[in-house]
């Protein structure tokens, strides 16, 4: 860093791939970030981040593929009075800061060439978010599946997605006694790309989203 004052930062990162067997392939990943706190009052607070994914690819055939992939990551902030947070002047009292930040997922992937239906792409996906500062909890899992068929001049795109969103949160609002809350939502969609000439293009869709707590629109 340029200011004397200001905290040093590193950042380093892998990738390691590899056959195990034969049509199946493994991939891990991972990095680190760290930046120490500022000397400096509203500076950067001390960071430090690091995660790690690791991918499994099982080629069926030469048409269709499946991928199982997971991750974890955790992130720290944290802000010293007399460092990055000041000595006086705060609205409601200077203290130090601390905010910690954990993220989980697994997802569950399809890829194919239907002779007959196109391609296709379909993913299942689990996401947990914690923000333990704050004691919040979001768990969110996600479906979503797509199949594009050329037909001659025309792109045919149709599709499905679906998303259960689950919170839990203990400090938003003390003065309720209810602490969790979900939501479903899912949508189609259809849509029509049409090469007119080169290089024009004509795009039709549709798409109908239904919310549980709002019903559905077109």
């Amino acid at each position: 860093q340029e200011n004397s004052r200001s905290g040093g930062e590193q950042s380093t990162n892998f990738f390691v791939n590899g056959p195990l067997a034969e049509n199946l392939l493994l991939q891990v990943y991972g990095q680190y970030t760290a930046r120490e706190e500022d000397d400096i009052d509203y500076g950067y607070e001390d960071k430090d981040m690091q995660s790690i994914s690791s991918k499994l690819i099982y080629q069926i055939n030469d048409r269709h593929s499946v991928q199982l992939e997971g991750g974890t990551s955790a992130q720290s902030r944290r802000g010293n009075v007399g460092l990055s947070v000041p000595t006086t002047g705060c609205r409601r009292g200077c203290e130090d800061s601390l905010n910690e930040y954990r993220r989980n997922y697994v997802t569950l992937s399809h890829t194919g060439e239907w002779e007959l239906l196109g391609n296709s792409d379909t993913y299942l996906q689990r996401e947990e978010s914690e923000n333990k500062s704050r004691e919040m909890t979001i768990v969110n899992t996600t479906f979503k599946s797509s199949l594009v068929k050329g037909l001659g001049a025309h792109t045919l795109t149709t599709g499905v997605d679906a998303t259960h969103a689950e919170l839990e949160d203990f400090t938003s609002n003390k003065a309720s006694s209810k602490t969790k809350a979900s939501n479903t939502q899912w949508a189609v969609f259809i849509e029509d790309e049409w090469k007119i000439a080169e290089p024009f293009s004509l795009t039709l869709g549709g798409r109908l989203d239904h919310d549980e707590n709002y019903g559905a629109h077109f």
